[in-house]
């Protein structure tokens, strides 16, 4: 199942996607060869990129804008917005493990108004 916050997150969700990003944030990012590969075909300068993943990112719940749930409502994959700059943010697919699964930049103004809501659970 996949949720986006503009569509439905429920309180369970909520509180669902504190603790595993305070678990998260305790774990070392990892990365898929798929982000890496990604990564270079969009980020201007990969390695400061990483060198803020690695420094500077600390998760928070609150940035948390998708996640998706297999047949049982556990929570496998979360998706985060993050701040990266006057002009960039960082838009991140991250696994339980802390497996950074898709990677790239958005400008901030890019706000995605074409959202498709029929994709997403409702409840």
């Amino acid at each position: 199942m996949r949720y986006h916050k503009n569509v439905y997150f429920s309180d369970k969700h909520k509180e669902d996607l504190i603790k595993l990003t305070y678990i998260l944030n305790n774990k070392p990012f990892r990365y898929t060869s798929h982000c890496l590969d990604n990564t270079h075909l969009r980020v201007m300068n990969l390695e400061q990129l990483l060198y803020f993943i690695k420094n500077e990112l600390k998760l928070n719940s609150e940035d948390v804008f998708e996640f998706y749930t297999d047949g049982a409502g556990s929570i496998f994959k979360l998706c985060y917005r993050f701040t990266y700059s006057n002009t960039y943010d960082i838009i991140m697919v991250i696994g339980l493990n802390k497996e950074i699964i898709t990677l790239y930049v958005n400008t901030i103004n890019d706000k995605h108004n074409t959202l498709d809501k029929n994709i997403y659970c409702k409840a």
